[in-house]
């Protein structure tokens, strides 16, 4: 007997404390007790972080995670007492293997929903894994055993982290660990993200995401090697669900779902609607650029008005032309779901001319776009700020993958009203065909928003920059590297990769188009010396001479120009008179103004 709890069984035992089923005689009702291990009850230290744990514990109030009844002492043996939960854990329901897609993103969900609510009371688990949650008979998800929990300063203002465990060495479980627990260093709520995504992969694989048992080679794996994408264990997983899990199990956390909120939202994305839902039915019409912001609609009016100039399409203001039903699509950067720099400006580039080409193809009709350059200016990280920032209807992210000589796109339409996931779609193609991958991404874009092109348009997509696709793939990187253009170090990282395009092809407009671009904004933005200038304008001059022309190439080799005081330099022809005017550049003007891209 402990008080007026009868002790039944032992039910599970570990280094924090051992736990029996016992019955309250007073409220006749069974219950969980925790005690702490035999060896441990005349250590002061250990019995005042075990009262910790029951103080912490007892602020919880959530249907996912385990209710704290009492905390007692008899014969100096401390106890806790908690409800308990009859049913199975969660590692043994997976030992009959990967659980379906439904089941999956329900118990997930449930999960994130347990984790935001101690998340938000400053408390980190530390020790997610499957035989720490436990399955009701009714399917309801409970976290439990926060023995290893460390408190924030949220809870305990006295210190920055406080670890229940006391523990010097790592804490955890060793297959369920980041790599920051591995490495012993300091952990918040992003070491419980990569708790939940390999909880969420093992539900949907039936397998750890690392199943090394020797431990150092254990330990790095998890430090180095790549995850294997749940689809190449499971066919059946969906490509939006993939994607999410490898974001919760990027090795960096700066990289992972920065809070529990933002990886459940995305998993309630997944979830079908409920019968009754009265969210608007998604009607896909097609399109015109335009963002509700004003800065950006005189950007794009430049833009345009060089473009009509070039090709002899007359531009109309937007508030003659502007359907009353449009619906705006963002389209987020893609993120990668490595630590590779490179790819991940391979992702935002691919991204950036994704939003091109369905702005090309579905011109004049009732879909607009945000581009990624946009999303990007304004610090835009979730769906939720795409759709306040900019009213969007629909969103439209990616991920990019590098295996060896594959590469792996994820790309998900998303509802911005609902945030459910409309459709989503996975690719794959070799690395060094780059055009063939930015075929099929066009492709599919298209048929997940439902946009129907016209054979002429049709030939648009088909056409491709005049270059090697080596060198295409370096042109993306570059612009995927200038979207960040106010980290210097990618500014630079830009110059490299469209000055590696031009060796491989010395006549790739584009990449001088991209250079020029480049040292513009390191001149205007870094306060870069003047040779930056001169640099600027030479690109853009080679860039512009041939007859692929880009708007907002154009816009800095004015500016450059007029930034370096030569008004006089111009062109003859009309069309490249009408270059100066369209800019916006007078002749009478000796300053640069201010550029947004």
């Amino acid at each position: 007997m402990l008080g007026h709890y009868r002790v039944l069984e032992q039910i599970g035992a570990g280094g924090m404390g051992v736990v029996y089923r016992a019955h309250d005689l007073q409220l006749d009702r069974d219950v969980a007790v925790k005690v702490l291990p035999s060896g441990t009850l005349s250590d002061s230290d250990a019995r005042s972080r075990f009262r910790k744990e029951a103080l912490v514990l007892a602020r919880l109030n959530h249907p996912n995670i385990a209710t704290v009844h009492e905390f007692g002492t008899q014969d100096q043996v401390d106890f806790l007492v908690t409800e308990y939960i009859a049913g199975i854990t969660l590692e043994s329901k997976f030992a009959a293997g990967a659980l379906s897609h439904r089941e999956a993103l329900n118990l997930g969900v449930q999960l994130l929903q347990g984790l935001e609510a101690a998340h938000e009371k400053g408390i980190v688990h530390r020790d997610l894994k499957p035989g720490n949650l436990r399955l009701t008979p009714k399917g309801q998800l409970k976290i439990l055993d926060f023995g290893l929990a460390k408190i924030s300063s949220l809870v305990n203002p006295s210190a920055v982290t406080d670890n229940l465990s006391g523990e010097k060495f790592l804490s955890g479980t060793l297959p369920y660990m980041s790599p920051e627990q591995v490495r012993g260093q300091p952990v918040d709520e992003r070491s419980d993200i990569w708790g939940a995504g390999s909880v969420l992969y093992e539900m949907v694989t039936g397998c750890r995401p690392f199943t090394e048992k020797h431990s150092p080679q254990l330990i790095d794996d998890i430090l180095h090697q790549p995850i294997k994408p749940p689809s190449s264990l499971n066919s059946r997983v969906a490509p939006g669900l993939e994607s999410i899990i490898l974001k919760a199990l990027d090795k960096d956390p700066e990289r992972r779902y920065q809070s529990a909120r933002e990886l459940r939202v995305d998993l309630s994305r997944l979830q079908p609607a409920r019968s009754g839902s009265d969210a608007p039915p998604i009607r896909m019409t097609q399109t015109t650029i335009r963002s509700r912001r004003p800065e950006v609609i005189v950007a794009a009016s430049i833009g345009f008005a060089i473009l009509a100039g070039l090709v002899g399409v007359e531009w109309r203001s937007q508030s003659r032309s502007r359907p009353t039903a449009a619906r705006i699509l963002a389209v987020l950067p893609f993120r990668s779901l490595g630590q590779d720099d490179a790819t991940n400006a391979l992702g935002r580039g691919l991204a950036d001319t994704l939003t091109a080409q369905l702005a090309e193809v579905s011109k004049g009709d009732r879909l607009q776009l945000v581009s990624t350059r946009e999303i990007e200016a304004q610090g835009i990280k979730t769906d939720e700020d795409a759709r306040r920032e900019f009213g969007v209807d629909l969103i439209l992210e990616g991920s990019l993958q590098q295996s060896g000589s594959q590469l792996r796109v994820n790309c998900s339409l998303i509802d911005a009203h609902t945030n459910r996931q409309i459709g989503g779609r996975s690719l794959t193609a070799a690395s060094a065909d780059i055009f063939g991958l930015e075929d099929q991404v066009v492709t599919e874009a298209l048929n997940l928003l439902s946009l129907e092109v016209t054979p002429a348009r049709r030939d648009t997509l088909r056409s491709r920059p005049d270059t090697k696709s080596e060198a295409y793939q370096h042109y993306l990187r570059g612009m995927g590297y200038l979207q960040e253009y106010h980290k210097p170090e990618n500014l630079q990282s830009a110059i490299a990769e469209f000055g590696l395009a031009l060796q491989i092809d010395p006549n790739y407009s584009g990449a001088y188009a991209g250079t020029g671009e480049a040292y513009w904004l390191g001149f205007e933005e870094s306060n870069r010396t003047n040779d930056w200038i001169g640099k600027a304008a030479e690109n853009c001059r080679k860039a512009l001479s041939t007859p692929l022309r880009v708007p907002r190439v154009t816009v800095a080799w004015a500016r450059s120009i007029t930034a370096k005081g030569n008004i006089k330099e111009r062109w003859t022809s009309s069309s490249e008179r009408s270059l100066w005017t369209a800019a916006g550049i007078m002749r009478s003007e000796a300053s640069p103004m201010p550029m947004k891209s």
